[in-house]
């Protein structure tokens, strides 16, 4: 638990809001292609973590998956907020 905290509190600096947003990981792949317009551009090794990105709007969003069928948006944010390095985000996480 302490880990995951250090993470996303390292991780806030970056990114425009931290959320702690849930719902059936099926169901959360949808919203971000159907509303979003994202598509997973990289994951961790073990997968339960990917990078959504919507390639024209620069919009992009870090859900972890978990074994029970549930995902949580981690972080989400814009160009603006990050310069780039959400593959660094992402990274941070397979620690």
């Amino acid at each position: 638990m302490f880990k995951w905290f250090f993470v996303l509190f390292a991780l806030l600096p970056f990114a425009a809001v931290a959320s702690d947003g849930c719902m059936l990981a099926d169901e959360m792949d949808a919203t971000l292609v159907d509303w979003y317009g994202e598509r997973v551009v990289a994951q961790t090794q073990n997968g339960n973590a990917a990078l959504w990105r919507n390639e024209l709007t620069g919009s992009w969003t870090i859900v972890e998956y978990f074994e029970d069928g549930l995902a949580c948006v981690l972080v989400f944010g814009d160009p603006d907020t990050t310069d780039g390095q959400e593959p660094e985000l992402l990274a941070q996480l397979s620690l």
